[in-house]
């Protein structure tokens, strides 16, 4: 039996049906009064009437969530050998939309469908019969509760830095494997970005290109690496910055961002656009850090180091060394220098014009 919802969307199936038949074909949707009379479930039943009286009949099933795993090609298979010992012509699957690859395995399992956006492909071979039309090449809308509302998540981040290191094509699976997250949380960040027009996706919800200039700029509206992390500290270092810097290196547990990090990634012989005034670094332990180094806590605006703790250690479990310098990873780094205050957004313009240099997947589109 169908609920309101599923009566709602198999409506306007059948309103996009009736618009390829012949005017003189009738199409009729009938409730099944008692579930048990059928060896597999079924929600209603459709008939196609032809202008000459000919009638088919099929087993409706209507699809809320297709993609479920437990939904596969021996499933359906199955369901449609069972639709015709019923008497059926066939089953037909009607959801709110297929997409090719989901449309694929309902044709290699012998099921007929029906969507929302006028795809529609109806096979009988008693009585003879092939319906066949072309509908939308997206989904009409995104399902909320598979959608991410900002980027400000730790998964999500990954996902982003793994878009911005990724070739496409790259299918959802590979990305996952990639960012270290499930392909689940992949699904939830790709339908935001290919909203934003930073990403384009096949029908086969492969990552077909990706905008790397506007997958960043999207980034940081959300991302802000003062208040995106677990902790952070303001502090004036009663040394000069160059031994703080030193002494900071020879902590297990930090890597630096900022100015340091840029400078370790600009190519060789290119002189940063923003000199280092102040240290900015993501360590382990606060606490232990500053028990270790003379630093003074103070003020935002007066300090000449700033100390983070990150939400996710793999910040610092991924850091890279260069020159010897334990750095933060590179697109980190650019997400870092773009959401601090005062100059850096500048030093970040610097590294993302020399990137576009040796990497024109940079380039803005």
């Amino acid at each position: 039996m169908l609920g309101n919802s599923e009566k709602q969307e198999t409506d306007e199936a059948l309103r996009q049906l009736r618009l390829v038949l012949p005017g003189s074909w009738s199409v009729k949707i009938s409730p099944i009064h008692d579930e048990r009379q059928f060896g597999w479930r079924f929600d209603a039943i459709l008939t196609i009437k032809s202008s000459k009286g000919r009638s088919a009949e099929f087993g409706i099933y209507h699809f809320p969530n297709f993609l479920s795993e437990s939904v596969n090609e021996k499933t359906l298979s199955a369901s449609a050998r069972v639709a015709r010992h019923e008497g059926f012509a066939g089953l037909i699957a009607i959801s709110l939309y297929f997409s090719a690859h989901q449309r694929g395995l309902l044709e290699a399992s012998d099921v007929s469908y029906l969507d929302t956006t006028g795809w529609c492909r109806i096979t009988s071979d008693n009585p003879m019969l092939f319906i066949n039309s072309t509908g939308a090449a997206r989904s009409p809308v995104v399902e909320p509760y598979r959608t991410v509302k900002s980027l400000r998540g730790i998964s999500t981040g990954w996902v982003i830095e793994a878009l911005l290191t990724t070739r496409a094509p790259v299918g959802v699976r590979g990305l996952a494997d990639e960012a270290g997250v499930s392909p689940s949380t992949v699904s939830k960040v790709l339908p935001l970005l290919q909203a934003e027009h930073a990403i384009e996706r096949s029908d086969q919800g492969t990552v077909a290109a990706i905008d790397r200039r506007r997958v960043f700029d999207r980034w940081i509206v959300d991302y802000q690496v003062l208040k995106s992390n677990r902790r952070v500290g303001f502090y004036v270092g009663l040394r000069s910055l160059r031994t703080v810097e030193q002494q900071l290196a020879k902590e297990s547990g930090v890597a630096f961002t900022g100015t340091i990090a840029a400078s370790r990634y600009l190519p060789r012989g290119t002189l940063p656009v923003v000199g280092t005034s102040q240290i900015v670094a993501y360590v382990r332990d606060l606490d232990e850090t500053i028990s270790n180094i003379e630093l003074i806590e103070t003020e935002p605006g007066k300090a000449n180091v700033i100390l983070i703790v990150p939400k996710d250690r793999r910040i610092i479990e991924n850091r890279l060394m260069i020159d010897g310098v334990p750095v933060v990873s590179l697109t980190r780094a650019l997400a870092d220098l773009a959401t601090l205050p005062g100059r850096y957004r500048q030093a970040a313009e610097s590294l993302l014009d020399s990137l576009t240099l040796s990497q024109p997947e940079w380039m803005p589109k």
